[in-house]
Formats: C-alpha cells, sequence, structure tokens
C-alpha cells in the first residue's frame, strides 16, 4: 500500500501554476539523474548539485529570487524539500521539511508529508507520528487514518489496524473493508475476515468477482478444499477471464491430489493451471505443472519441458502477476527454484552434466542456496571427477560449516581415491553434526574396512544397521567383513539379508558361491 498525495492536497501546497511548472520540470531533472546520473559517487553528487539548481532557476522565474535561495517561510522550505525529494535526494528534502515545520508546526500538509516519506522508507515509527499530528490538526481528513493503519499493518501491529482502518472507514465502507479483512487474515482470524467480505459484499461493491476471490483464498488457507472451490468458481461466473482463480483452483486440486493420491485431482490441476496460462502466461502455473508431471505422473520429460517455460517467461520478462497481485514486487531471482527443480529430475534421467549445468545457474541466480553446491557434487561424484566434489562442498562449508551433506560427500570422494583416514575424517565430522546420520556411519566404516581394521569397521556398520536396518549396502559390506575373516557361513547370512532387500551384488555373490 504505497501512499501518495492526493491531487487536492497536492495543490494546495503549490501557490501558482509557475511554481507547479517549475517542480515538474525539477521532477523530470531529478528522475534523470536518479536513472542515468549514479554510476560514478563523486560526479553523479555533483550532477544532482548542478540539476538541482536547475530546478531552483525553473522555479525562480515565477516566484521572487529571493524566496528560493534564501528561503524565509515555511512556504519556501516546503517548496525546496519538494525539489529535492523530486530529485531522490531523502536526506536534503527532510531537512527542508524540518525547518518549514520548525517555522508552522501546525501545517497539516507537512506532517502528512513527512508521514509519506517515512512509509516509504519503510519507517513506519516515524510515519505513524506524523500522521497522527496531522489528524489531529484536522481531524476531518479521514483518510490519514488509513494511513496509519497501513503502517501498523506493515508492522504487523493488526489489532491497531484493524482499529484504523475502521477509523476510516466511516462513509468508505468497501475500500476499508478490504483493508480490514486482509488485517484479519494477517493475525490469523481467518472467520473475522469472513464476516468482513460479507458485510463488504451485502454493500454490491462493482469489483464482487474479486471478493468471492478472496473468500475462496480464506477457505484455501483453512484448507477448507470446498468451500475455496465454491467461490473461487463463484469469482469465475462473473469473471470469465479471471486466470488467478483458475490458478488458484489448479492448486486447490493439485493439493486434493497430493492427499488423496487420486490422478483424478492432478488431471483436474493440470486442466486449471493450462486454462490460466491460456489467459494470461505465469512463470508459477508452469512450474506447477512440472512439479504434478514429475511427481505425480512420473513424466520427467513434460515435467522439463513446463519447468523450461517457467525459466523462459520469466528471463523474457513476459511475467507478469495476475489479477490481484498487482502490488507483488516479482524477483527474477526466484527463477532459481525452477532451475532446482530441473536438476532434480535430470539426477533421475541420470544425465550428470544436464544436473551441473542447472544447479551452477541456481548459483549464479542464487549463490547463498547451499544445497546447489551439494547436488552438483552429488552430481561429479556420479561423474567420477572426486578432486571437483571436494572444490563445491568446501565451497558450501566456506558458507556454512554444519552444512553435513558436503561433509559426507568429500568423505565418500576421499574413499574412491584411497585416501581411507580423510575418508574416516569427514565421515566423523559428518557424524559430529548429525548423530542419527546413518548413511556417514557407514562411509567411516567403509573406510576402516579398507583400512582392515574389521573391529572398527563392524562397530560403525552396527551403528549404521540400528539407524537405518533396512539399508542393504550396509549388510553386503559385513558380507565382506566377515569374508575377509574366512567366515563364509556368516559371511553368506549377510549376503543373503542383503540380496533379500534388493542388492543385486549380493545375490550373486552368493550364486558364484553356491548358496
Amino acid at each position: 500500500m504505497k501512499v501518495s498525495l492526493k491531487k487536492e492536497e497536492l495543490k494546495k501546497m503549490i501557490p501558482s501554476k509557475t511554481v507547479v511548472s517549475g517542480i515538474i520540470i525539477a521532477v523530470v531533472i531529478g528522475a534523470i539523474y536518479y536513472f542515468f546520473g549514479n554510476r560514478d559517487t563523486k560526479k553523479s553528487q555533483q550532477a544532482m548539485e548542478n540539476r538541482m539548481e536547475e530546478g531552483f532557476d525553473r522555479i525562480r522565474i515565477g516566484i521572487d529570487t529571493e524566496r528560493i535561495s534564501s528561503p524565509q517561510t515555511a512556504s519556501d522550505y516546503r517548496i525546496r524539500g519538494e525539489v529535492f525529494l523530486s530529485g531522490n535526494n531523502l536526506e536534503m528534502a527532510i531537512k527542508e521539511f524540518e525547518k518549514s515545520i520548525a517555522l508552522d508546526s501546525t501545517n497539516f500538509d507537512i506532517h502528512d508529508k513527512f508521514g509519506d516519506i517515512y512509509f516509504n522508507a519503510q519507517d513506519y515509527d516515524k510515519a505513524i507520528k506524523y500522521y497522527k499530528k496531522a489528524v489531529e490538526l484536522e481531524p476531518s481528513k479521514i483518510y490519514i487514518y488509513d494511513k496509519i493503519g497501513s503502517s501498523f499493518y506493515n508492522k504487523q501491529d493488526y489489532d491497531k489496524a484493524i482499529d484504523y482502518y475502521k477509523k476510516a472507514a466511516v462513509g468508505n465502507e468497501i475500500h476499508e473493508y478490504y483493508f480490514i479483512i486482509y488485517a484479519y487474515i494477517g493475525k490469523g482470524d481467518y472467520y473475522k475476515a469472513i464476516e468482513y467480505y460479507n458485510k463488504a459484499i451485502k454493500l454490491n461493491p462493482p469489483n464482487l468477482y474479486a471478493y468471492y476471490y478472496a473468500i475462496g483464498n480464506i477457505y484455501d488457507k483453512m484448507q477448507n478444499y470446498a468451500q475455496a472451490i465454491v467461490f473461487y468458481n463463484k469469482a469465475i461466473t462473473l469473471k470469465k477471464d479471471y486466470a488467478v482463480a483458475y490458478f488458484n483452483l489448479g492448486d486447490v486440486y493439485s493439493n486434493l491430489g497430493d492427499i488423496s493420491g487420486e490422478q483424478l485431482y492432478y488431471d483436474r490441476a493440470i486442466g486449471y493451471y493450462n486454462k490460466a496460462i491460456k489467459i494470461q502466461p505465469y512463470a508459477d502455473a508452469y512450474n506447477n505443472l512440472g512439479n504434478i508431471y514429475y511427481y505425480a505422473k512420473q513424466d520427467n520429460d513434460k515435467a522439463i519441458e513446463n519447468y523450461n517455460k517457467a525459466i523462459e517467461l520469466r528471463q523474457n520478462n513476459a511475467d507478469m502477476p495476475y489479477p490481484l497481485y498487482s502490488d507483488m514486487e516479482l524477483t527474477p531471482n526466484d527463477t532459481y527454484i525452477y532451475y532446482d527443480n530441473i536438476g532434480r529430475v535430470y539426477f533421475e534421467k541420470q544425465k550428470y552434466d544436464k544436473v551441473i549445468e542447472s544447479y551452477k545457474e541456481v548459483i549464479e541466480l542464487n549463490p547463498n542456496y547451499i544445497h546447489a553446491y551439494g547436488e552438483i557434487g552429488r552430481a561429479l561424484f556420479c561423474n567420477k571427477d572426486y578432486d571437483s566434489v571436494m572444490q563445491y562442498c568446501n565451497k558450501a562449508i566456506e558458507q556454512d560449516s554444519n552444512y553435513v551433506y558436503a561433509y559426507y560427500l568429500i568423505g565418500n570422494a576421499y574413499q574412491e581415491k584411497g585416501d581411507y583416514d580423510n575418508a574416516a575424517k569427514y565421515g566423523s565430522k559428518a557424524i559430529k553434526l548429525s548423530p542419527n546420520y546413518a548413511d556417514a556411519y557407514c562411509i567411516v566404516g567403509d573406510a576402516y574396512y579398507y583400512k582392515k581394521d574389521y573391529n572398527k569397521a563392524m562397530e560403525y556398520f552396527g551403528k549404521a544397521i540400528k539407524l537405518n536396518p533396512n539399508d542393504a549396502y550396509v549388510y553386503y559390506s559385513i558380507g565382506y567383513v566377515f569374508q575377509d575373516q574366512k567366515d563364509c557361513k556368516k559371511a553368506a547370512r549377510y549376503f543373503a539379508i542383503a540380496s533379500y532387500l534388493g542388492y543385486k551384488d549380493a545375490e550373486k555373490w552368493l550364486i558364484c558361491n553356491g548358496y
């Protein structure tokens, strides 16, 4: 909820049409500076000062030169503040406005303007302070209560936000009910939110479809999917091209599919996502389709196709938020999620070079996403590039020294290189960080097996089995411990368990040894 001055209030702050022209030119000059003039700090600072002076020169055309060059009245300082504000020089604008208030503390416009400045700077406590002073000066300007409510809303103080929205609702119920509703949603009081939606609907608002959609959202949050479907469909009945309602119906049916496992629900979800995309292409719709094809349909090619469409939309800046999401700030770097999904699918297809390629894109977009380094390490391990495994895992550890999986992978890489001391060392580090990590006990057990320290090997294999009794590889490894100790009967027993649990190499051993 970005606050801006109302036109009629802005008019009162400016003494003449000539001043308006001057300020407009100053705004243009300031905008040019903001977008193009800040590449070099010293040069841009000088450029800003020059352009501000040009703005003042324009204003002087219609006003006595001394009034701006040597301001004396509250109005003079206020105008100077406006010019600095237009050039994005917030610090100087605040100084000029403070001088204006010092000369005239009863000026409603300045307090209102100060509130707007601090609201947009996300300093909500100061915004509230100035808005309260403004409404104290002119109690009839009840729209200020809306601004105070929005400030408390952004502080997540929903009770106070509701109080002020209610004060602002006098004579403007439809507008304020909408904000009251979202404040109740913020505090998790969904039934109160629905109550106010029903009040708003009785006033017959012009965008009734949006209210039905929002009630659907509340029921969706409550996981009352049957009612969510009813209200999303009511919204669509009134607005046939309501893409976001189709999108949310896709989410609802996808959730029902996850709960029940019924393919029918996934099929309906696919249908609704495609309807939404037909009206307005949306990256998350393609991403959700990819998830359904991967998890529910086991169609990896279709999953990759949809993930790539999501990425393409974002890369071409063609991905726009759906209606009612117009205040949502799109963050293109969220695209890393789509690359993460593609990387997972390529892992299943055993296309490890593609996995590495996908997760490098993830790191490019989000260098702090530790999981990406681990997945590259895992793919490199599958490609038997053990030195690179260590390189990427150490990068992960630099960012998070408690990232267990990185230590585990490094231990595996050392074992494959025949460095069993370091394999045991890194496996033990993983265990220290995560004492219930069964695979880490296994890697340490393997290291001791290769060092022919069978007692230690059995100690760690035993702990691994205790944590995961169905790990076929551990039984297979124990079988080799007994084989090396010439105890073929015990070896056969453990190979048989491993074979029963599905380990093919154990079955081969049994056949070759006549069991």
